[in-house]
């Protein structure tokens, strides 16, 4: 249900206890309750993915590259494949 609803049922039902009995109100019945909601990126958290995906593609292309010699076709292929 949405978060919103939930506070208008909540402002409904609080309406309808009196004030006096108000503090020892009990609702039952929500223990399996489950909230959940979107999440859309903050810039910062956007910029942080894109530098740790840069930084794992950097890490698979340096293991790709041997110290001395050349590279296999596969290892070639797979460094292409990673620099598009």
């Amino acid at each position: 249900m949405p978060v919103n609803w939930l506070l208008t049922l909540a402002a409904r039902i609080k309406a309808e206890i009196p004030d006096d009995e108000e503090s020892a109100a009990v609702i039952r019945g929500l223990g399996a309750c489950t909230v959940s909601w979107p999440h859309t990126l903050t810039p910062t958290e956007q910029l942080q993915a894109t530098v740790a995906e840069m930084q794992a593609k950097a890490a698979q292309i340096k293991a790709l590259l041997p110290i001395e010699g050349g590279v296999s076709a596969q290892a070639a292929d797979k460094l292409r494949e990673l620099l598009k």
